[in-house]
C-alpha cells in the first residue's frame, strides 16, 4: 500500500471505526501532544478528541473528497480534504475543509496524527 492509501485509510479509521472498546488502539493514533483546532476555532486537547471519538455513535459517516496527501519528509505526512457527514444526512451542512499532520513515530514506526483543523465550509 502506498503511503497515500496507508494515511487516507488512517484518516477513514479514526471517523468510521467504534472505538468504544479500543481505547488503547485509539491513543496510539494519537500523538502525545496531539492538538485540534475545532471549528469554532477552539484548541481541543487530545484527551477531549478521545472522549468525542469513544462516544461518537459508530454509524456516523463522512464523505472524503479533494484528499491531497503531501510528503514533508520521510517522517511527515501533510493532509488536506473535504469532508461532509452523510449518515446522518445533514442537508444544511456544506461540511468542512480539514487539515491533518501525521507523523512516523521513530520507535513503533506507526503513523500517528499530531495536529487536525476542521474549518466549516458556509
Amino acid at each position: 500500500m502506498s503511503i497515500q492509501e496507508t494515511i487516507h485509510t488512517l484518516e477513514l479509521k479514526l471517523l468510521h471505526s467504534d472505538w468504544s472498546l479500543q481505547k488503547e488502539a485509539l491513543e496510539g493514533m494519537l500523538g502525545e501532544s496531539f492538538q485540534e483546532i475545532n471549528p469554532d476555532g477552539v484548541v481541543v486537547s487530545r484527551q477531549d478528541v478521545i472522549q468525542w471519538l469513544l462516544q461518537k455513535e459508530p454509524a456516523h459517516r463522512w464523505e472524503i473528497s479533494a484528499n491531497d496527501i503531501k510528503e514533508l519528509d520521510d517522517h511527515s505526512i501533510l493532509v488536506t480534504y473535504h469532508a461532509r457527514q452523510i449518515i446522518p444526512e445533514n442537508p444544511d451542512s456544506n461540511g468542512a475543509m480539514h487539515i491533518s499532520l501525521w507523523q512516523k513515530h521513530r520507535e513503533s514506526g506507526n503513523w500517528q496524527m499530531m495536529f487536525h483543523q476542521s474549518t466549516r465550509i458556509k
